[in-house]
C-alpha cells in the first residue's frame, strides 16, 4: 500500500501515505476505506494491520516458519553435506545413467555436484549430458498453462539424452514430467528419482557405506 520507496525512504512505518501503485495494492488501501467508513459511520470497532512478509530471508529462527527451513535439506545435500556421506554401495555398477539438475536444486540452492557426487558413489556411470542442466520445462503451473512450450523444453531434454538405462534427479516434479513425456514419445528410458536410485545402489559393499552413514549421522548430530 505505500508504492514504490527509495533506500532513503526505509524503514517504512504505518504513518507513511497510501501511494498504491499496484492493482493489488489498491485493493489493500481501498478495504482499509471501508474499515474506516464501518468505524466512522456504524460505530464498529476496527483494527487495521498492515503486516509486512511474515516469511523471508534474515528471520529469526524464533519463528516457526524460519527455524524449520533451517532443519530442512534436499536430499542430495543432507547426505553429502550434513552427513558427510558420498558412498553408499556398488549396487548400481554397470548401470548408465544421466542426471538431471532441477532448477531449483540448481539455481536456488547452487547443488552443483551432489547428485553425481552420489551417484557414482553407488557405482553407476554417470553419462555426460549436453542438456542435464537445462530447465525441464515442468515448473509446477507453468506445464499446465504454457503446455506447448513446457513440452518443447521436455522434448529438447530428450533429444539430447544420450543411450543410459535411467534419468536420476532429486526432483519428483521433474521426473514426473520427462516420464509423462518420454512415454507419450515411446522412449523407453526409466526415470528415477535419486531416492529410488541410491536405495538400489545399497548392495554389494553396503556395509562399508553403512558404516560411514552412521559416522556422519554421529558428526552431525555432535555439529548441531
Amino acid at each position: 500500500v505505500y508504492g514504490t520507496l527509495g533506500p532513503e525512504e526505509l524503514p517504512v512505518d504505518e504513518t507513511a501515505p497510501l501511494l498504491p501503485v499496484t492493482p493489488y495494492g489498491a485493493s489493500k488501501a481501498a478495504a482499509e476505506m471501508v474499515c474506516l467508513q464501518a468505524g466512522a459511520g456504524r460505530g464498529l470497532d476496527v483494527v487495521r494491520a498492515r503486516a509486512f512478509n511474515h516469511l523471508g530471508p534474515g528471520q529469526s529462527d524464533r519463528f516457526v516458519a524460519a527455524a524449520l527451513a533451517a532443519r530442512t535439506f534436499e536430499l542430495g545435500e543432507f547426505i553429502v553435506r550434513r552427513l558427510g556421506v558420498r558412498r553408499v554401495g556398488d549396487g548400481l555398477a554397470g548401470r548408465r545413467v544421466a542426471a538431471h539438475q532441477g532448477c531449483h536444486a540448481l539455481r536456488e540452492l547452487r547443488l552443483e555436484r551432489e547428485l553425481v557426487m552420489l551417484l557414482e558413489g553407488a557405482g553407476a556411470e554417470v553419462v555426460p549430458w549436453e542438456a542435464g542442466e537445462e530447465c525441464c520445462g515442468f515448473g509446477g503451473l507453468f506445464s499446465v498453462k504454457m503446455t506447448g512450450v513446457s513440452a518443447a523444453m521436455a522434448d529438447r531434454k530428450l533429444d539430447t539424452l544420450p543411450d543410459v538405462d535411467w534419468v536420476v534427479s532429486g526432483d519428483g516434479g521433474c521426473m514426473l514430467h520427462l516420464d509423462g513425456r518420454s512415454r507419450a514419445r515411446r522412449s523407453g528410458v526409466e526415470f528415477v528419482h535419486l531416492a529410488t536410485a541410491l536405495w538400489r545402489g545399497v548392495g554389494v559393499g553396503a556395509g562399508d557405506a553403512m558404516a560411514e552413514r552412521d559416522e556422519g549421522i554421529a558428526r552431525g548430530r555432535r555439529n548441531g
